[in-house]
């Protein structure tokens, strides 16, 4: 009798054990925008940081810092650039999926897509 009451409960724990290990590998962190991302088509470098900013590294040029706006609502993203000391905008929809930012502009459609480099 304890003989099948100590093997059902190594079975319960093995399936109790799985269930965890299932239900945490697919449990994931919500997407964030926050990090490195590389442009996929000219290899320029975005870094958004918590404070709003972001460092835009473009290659052959001096790297210079901008302000973004990211509405979750409405999904959208703005970066603003100032160029000569005008407040240049740019608007886009954002779409985060795992390791891949989609961008599209408000204006022309286009689209750029950039990949999360690890930190």
């Amino acid at each position: 009798m304890l003989k099948k009451i100590a093997i059902v409960l190594l079975i319960l724990l093995i399936i109790a054990t799985g269930t965890y290990v299932v239900l945490s590998s697919q449990k994931q962190e919500p997407a964030t925008l926050i990090g490195r991302w590389v442009h996929d088509d000219n290899g320029a470098v975005y870094t958004f940081h918590n404070d709003g900013t972001v460092e835009i590294e473009l290659p052959k040029l001096t790297p210079y810092t901008a302000n973004y706006i990211m509405d979750e609502a409405s999904g959208t993203l703005e970066i603003q650039l100032i160029v000569d000391s005008q407040i240049q905008r740019q608007e886009s929809a954002y779409f985060l999926e795992g390791n891949t930012l989609t961008l599209t502009s408000s204006l022309t459609g286009s689209v750029v897509t950039m990949t999360r480099q690890p930190d």
